[in-house]
């Protein structure tokens, strides 16, 4: 059984981590894993890792052909992986 370690906003803020959600939230580089929770206790996937540095980056559009048979263009981390790939973060 997998365990939901989602946390309201509230919730997450009053666990200590005020500072990094607060941060994260307020720059948008990280939306959460919903509209209104947090998962501060699970695992980050490399898509989301990529999108958090490219939200930081101001989400610069490039055009870059990228070779992952598991990001397809309607993928929510497609322009970050882009980005990733033109600027040599990722092969």
């Amino acid at each position: 059984m997998v365990q939901n370690t989602a946390l309201s906003i509230s919730n997450a803020l009053s666990r200590g981590t005020t500072t990094g959600t607060s941060y994260t939230k307020t720059t948008g580089i990280s939306k959460g894993t919903s509209e209104r929770t947090f998962s501060p206790d699970d695992l980050c996937t490399r898509g989301q890792v990529v999108t958090f540095l490219w939200r930081a980056a101001g989400e610069p559009i490039v055009d870059e052909t990228i070779n992952f048979v598991d990001v397809s263009p309607n993928s929510y981390c497609y322009d970050a992986v882009q980005w990733a790939v033109a600027n040599g973060i990722t092969k």
